[in-house]
């Protein structure tokens, strides 16, 4: 009989214990994610070979301001790792420019009158043919969650909401063929046949902003008095660019990096033009 009575007690304060963090109004924790990216491609320019990776780490805050609702925050950190493959066409060839591992933009070696600077140092012309980005993201979710009652130890919910990612670099693994300038200005080939540049830097081509809209659902596990363990698995679909386009002010071409050579020996910059869905699953540890 005492060890029945023992029994119920430890239940009945394990209960409170997660009764009064379920009445908590604020919960605050650590999270792990991890992902998969679809690069959906809006120019035959590009191609996506396969499915990237995403894994985030970072800080979420949920505030519960109804009974059945919840504002959820946080700050994440995303590394994501893509690749996709330059389709050459009727424009032929895709190059940039680069000083050790910088990559210029049209404003750093192009006169007004189209043509290169004649005293710009750089280290080579790369035509790239396939890249591989890696860029990291600041990530502020703005979701808003619908909770269930709690049955037991556990509660579901279901959140809807903005995914705001603010670049904060990037970083290319570039493979394709190193080409230089001969005495008529046509770019030619040097023979040195499919090179690989690792750990460039293709920062001016880059949104700035990503935005998503998601969904998700999931459950919370309370275990250990205001500790509990929260899964829950998303779908965002991007709606803005991942790369950057025409310049707001001034030249339109003056971020562009990437170009390609006429037969008149002219250039036109180009730009790439995808968006974004993911598939994450993301797990946090709150307090």
């Amino acid at each position: 009989m005492k060890k029945i009575v023992t029994i119920a007690a430890l239940f009945l304060g394990f209960t409170a214990l997660s009764q009064d963090a379920d009445e908590r109004k604020i919960q605050a924790g650590l999270s792990l994610s991890e992902g998969l990216i679809f690069n959906q491609s809006g120019t035959n320019l590009i191609s996506s070979p396969g499915v990237g990776n995403e894994f985030g780490v970072g800080v979420n805050v949920h505030y519960h301001f109804a009974e059945y609702l919840t504002f959820s925050t946080g700050v994440i950190f995303d590394l994501q790792s893509y690749r996709y493959d330059v389709n050459e066409g009727d424009d032929g060839k895709l190059f940039y420019v680069y000083r050790d591992r910088a990559i210029f933009q049209n404003q750093d070696f192009i006169d007004g009158d189209g043509s290169f600077v004649s005293n710009i140092e750089y280290d080579g012309i790369f035509n790239v043919t396939q890249r591989k980005h890696k860029p990291v993201y600041l990530t502020v979710p703005t979701m808003l969650t619908f909770n269930t009652k709690v049955y037991g130890y556990m509660r579901y919910f279901g959140r809807a909401g903005l995914r705001n990612s603010f670049a904060i670099s990037n970083k290319s693994s570039d493979q394709g063929e190193m080409y230089e300038l001969n005495a008529q200005n046509k770019l030619v080939p040097t023979g040195n046949g499919v090179t690989t540049m690792d750990e460039m830097e293709p920062e001016g081509e880059m949104s700035f902003y990503k935005g998503a809209l998601g969904i998700s659902g999931g459950f919370e596990w309370k275990f250990s008095g205001n500790v509990s363990l929260q899964t829950e698995l998303a779908y965002y679909h991007g709606f803005t660019q991942l790369f950057r386009g025409d310049a707001v002010v001034g030249d339109d071409d003056k971020n562009k990096s990437l170009f390609n050579q006429n037969d008149d020996n002219s250039f036109d910059f180009r730009t790439f033009d995808a968006k974004q869905q993911q598939l994450n699953l993301k797990v946090s540890l709150l307090f």
